[in-house]
């Protein structure tokens, strides 16, 4: 017996015309900030009101409808100031010297402050195998990379 595979399921059902509640939301919370903004600089100074009121407007308008790498943006900006701003960061540089014309710098991104044992071997067991891959070539061809 086969049954049938549900389509367009990642589609969010239009609500108020051709926008989705959360567009509507988006779109009628940026008019609303214009509308105040109008209420309180508009009939006084309309050149501060449009200077201020259209980078309002665009914004919402992008939250409402603007994509970045085929993301809705307010999921992006979830994801930024989620895992970007809140998730600490440790940066550790390690320069390590082999001989006068040699050298290489490793940049470690831990998500703790310190690197556990298992990291650490796991890493100077790639440096290692990197030294014996280019140990091997300067044998192979006779020269120096």
């Amino acid at each position: 017996m086969q049954y049938g595979v549900p389509q367009f399921i990642e589609m969010e059902t239009k609500i108020v015309g051709p926008l989705t509640f959360k567009q509507f939301i988006f779109v009628a919370s940026g008019a609303g900030l214009d509308f105040l903004l109008y209420l309180i600089l508009g009939k006084k100074n309309t050149a501060l009101f449009v200077l201020l009121a259209l980078p309002i407007a665009g914004f919402f308008l992008f939250l409402a409808f603007g994509k970045i790498k085929g993301r809705p943006f307010p999921t992006f900006l979830k994801n930024l100031f989620v895992y970007y701003f809140s998730s600490p960061k440790f940066f550790i540089f390690k320069k390590k010297s082999f001989g006068s014309d040699l050298f290489t710098e490793t940049f470690v991104r831990s998500s703790s402050p310190s690197l556990d044992l298992s990291k650490r071997k796991q890493l100077k067991r790639t440096f290692s195998e990197n030294r014996l891959r280019n140990l091997s070539i300067r044998v192979e061809t006779g020269r120096r990379q």
